[in-house]
């Protein structure tokens, strides 16, 4: 997928459709990827939670600003991630 395709495209993590958005996952992280202006700026928010209840409960929830080019090159990572056989994924190569 290119991303953005239009300033309100939005990727979720796990994936999820539009209609439902009042659905409460029960996944430990969650991640949106989303444009936050109309220049197509974009952004990673990442959730993490145990989804426990007060007062055992603990969530981070925070924002990364990037680029939608950086974002391509994560996801096409991502796809092809293999991690048997690879332990971690660089965004770009090391040097």
């Amino acid at each position: 997928m290119n991303f953005p395709q239009n300033i309100s495209c939005e990727v979720h993590y796990p994936p999820r459709s539009s209609c439902d958005e009042n659905i409460s996952y029960h996944y430990p992280l969650k991640i949106r990827v989303f444009c936050y202006n109309p220049n197509g700026n974009a952004a990673l928010e990442i959730v993490i939670s145990n989804n426990n209840s007060i007062p055992d409960v603990y969530k981070a929830n925070f924002y990364i600003r990037t680029d939608a080019a950086s974002l391509n090159r994560l996801g096409q990572k991502l796809a092809n991630w293999n991690m048997r056989y690879i332990s971690k994924i660089l965004l770009y190569d090391e040097e």
